[in-house]
C-alpha cells in the first residue's frame, strides 16, 4: 500500500535506507514522499518550473519493480498537479537511470552533481 510521507514515518524510512548501508538523517529528505512497505522515494521542490526526483530507496531487489515504480509515479503526479513543469532525477546508479527512462524521463547529461553541507 503506498502513501504519503508524514515525519513521523522518518524511522521506516530510515530502516529502508540502512537496508542498502546509506545512513540519512530527517533534515536530509523533502516533506513531499511517498512510501510502501519496501520502498520510498521524494520530491524536491524549488520555486522554478522545474523539480527533482531524489532518495530512492529499496529494501531489495525483489521490491525493485512495482512498488518502486508506484512511488516514482506517485511523485510525479503530484510534481504535475502541483504546477511543475519539467521533473529531473540525478543519479550515477544504473537501475535508477533505467527507472527514470521507464517513466519517460530523457538522459539529459552525464556530468556529476556536487554537494556540500552548510
Amino acid at each position: 500500500m503506498i502513501k504519503r510521507y508524514e515525519f513521523n514515518d522518518f524511522d521506516h524510512v530510515y530502516e529502508l535506507f540502512r537496508s542498502r548501508g546509506v545512513q540519512i538523517t530527517k533534515a536530509q529528505l523533502p516533506s513531499i514522499g511517498f512510501i510502501t512497505e519496501n520502498a520510498a522515494c521524494f520530491l524536491i521542490t524549488t520555486n522554478s518550473s522545474a523539480c527533482f526526483i531524489e532518495w530512492l530507496v529499496c529494501r531489495n531487489v525483489s521490491t525493485k519493480n512495482e512498488e518502486m515504480d508506484a512511488v516514482v509515479q506517485a511523485c510525479i503526479q503530484v510534481a504535475a498537479a502541483m504546477g511543475f513543469k519539467f521533473c529531473y532525477a540525478l543519479t550515477d546508479k544504473n537501475s535508477v537511470l533505467e527507472r527514470a527512462l521507464k517513466h519517460s524521463f530523457k538522459l539529459e547529461t552525464q556530468k556529476v552533481l556536487l554537494g556540500r553541507g552548510l
